[in-house]
């Protein structure tokens, strides 16, 4: 009688007990042995030999197990349990490997079918390949604002629509549309957050996202236990599968390990080197996070490190909580600075062009400041202020800077024609 064993594909899909935790090794020897098997448990590689009712809470002797294995051998036709198991073996035999190089200075190379031993090559590229290896200029992933493939952080307080405007982006994203008039890399978007409920973030996407997204272009991972040290394999695979995908990284503290420190570097690295092995995959990553109070806004809380990591920041400022009002700050590194008055309209959720502009808060013209000011020329004139906020008038503008002066966030030198601002610092920086 022909024999109809198991298959790589059968056992892996079940039929034969559940999928194999490990490559099949030296056991086999073992099993062969009459009576000689210990007890087996779901992660002893012999487990998927076993009628798929036995539910892997159950713990086997050998006897069990033996008659588990002959009734499967008679069943696929086999002589005997051994046949049977020595049949699924060799499904399951390693390829052979290479023998190892001796140390890392040397690498192996097949050559007419022998291994020779050959120098490693050296690390890093000629400045002309490294050059031709990427694009003629820069690629954004939003116009102006986001370099592709680079790590952009999203700054704002509490409740400053740092999500709201994840969400949106990334529906811009995934159906290759701008963004509040700027072009947007089409490209799918890749939700990972464990802030706030559920309910919460399905309702979001409900209004934000438009109909007819196609299925695998938005990819959500919430509250799933992922951390920048847990599980964060599975968000690279993810990644990965999905070709260089917009990715949405909601809060930094939130898929923080247990017990980080943000103001310290070893902790700090943790989340970086995580997010490096994101952006490598070809993805762009925005991670939101919140300013520092004592950098006066465009500086990201904790350790320097990651604004020396990031390729450029958008600043949520919302200065009333109350208000619908805010301005987002575009600050690229390597790109002009921009600010858009925005408004979120609460029916649709979505963030719009506000067309009377920005409005000018303290926090906002310290901003100003440092973009402007110049230590050849030293501080700032109020109409050169002004001029970054052309919505308002010479009047209503000076009301502005001396709401400013009176927060405490810039500092009036001079009097009369002479007045100018600068930064508490008395500078740019």
């Amino acid at each position: 009688m022909a024999t109809t064993g198991p298959t790589n594909q059968s056992i892996h899909s079940g039929d034969y007990g559940g999928p194999l935790p490990l490559p099949i090794t030296d056991v086999w020897e073992t099993s062969r042995a009459a009576n000689a098997l210990p007890e087996i448990g779901p992660n002893d590689p012999r487990y998927p030999l076993l009628e798929p009712e036995l539910t892997p809470e159950r713990r086997l002797d050998a006897a069990t197990w033996r008659a588990g294995a002959e009734e499967s051998a008679h069943s696929g036709g086999y002589d005997s349990a051994e046949a049977y198991v020595d049949a699924t073996a060799a499904l399951y035999e390693p390829p052979d490997e290479p023998p190892s190089p001796k140390n890392e200075d040397d690498v192996l190379r097949t050559v007419g079918g022998d291994l020779i031993r050959a120098a490693a090559p050296l690390i890093g590229l000629d400045l002309a390949d490294f050059i031709a290896a990427g694009s003629s200029r820069v690629e954004w992933m939003l116009e102006g604002g986001i370099v592709h493939g680079a790590l952009c952080q999203w700054l704002g307080s509490w409740e400053s629509f740092k999500t709201m405007a994840m969400l949106q982006l990334g529906a811009c994203s995934a159906t290759g549309r701008p963004w509040l008039g700027m072009a947007v890399e089409d490209a799918p978007f890749l939700y990972v957050s464990n802030e706030k409920s559920p309910e919460t973030i399905r309702d979001r996407l409900r209004r934000i996202m438009p109909p007819g997204v196609l299925r695998d272009r938005v990819v959500i991972v919430h509250r799933r236990g992922v951390r920048f040290d847990r599980r964060w394999d599975e968000v690279i695979r993810r990644a990965e599968d999905m070709g260089g995908p917009f990715v949405g990284l909601d809060t930094l503290s939130s898929l923080a390990p247990a017990g980080w420190n943000e103001n310290r570097s070893e902790h700090m690295s943790v989340a970086l080197d995580a997010i490096r092995q994101l952006t490598s995959t070809g993805a762009t990553a925005a991670l939101a996070h919140h300013p520092s109070k004592m950098s006066g806004g465009g500086v990201g809380r904790g350790h320097g490190s990651l604004d020396g990591e990031v390729d450029g920041t958008l600043e949520f400022d919302r200065p009333e909580r109350e208000g619908l009002k805010l301005t987002l700050g575009i600050r690229p590194k390597d790109g002009e600075h921009r600010r858009l008055g925005l408004i979120w309209n609460p029916d649709t959720f979505v963030l719009e062009v506000d067309p009377a502009g920005v409005v000018p808060t303290p926090a906002l013209i310290a901003l100003a400041l440092r973009d402007l000011y110049d230590p050849k020329t030293g501080p700032v004139t109020a109409t050169r202020l002004r001029a970054e906020f052309p919505a308002y008038g010479e009047r209503a503008f000076r009301d502005r800077l001396d709401a400013a002066v009176a927060a405490k966030a810039i500092r009036r030198e001079g009097s009369g024609s002479g007045t100018a601002y600068t930064t508490l610092e008395g500078g740019g920086e």
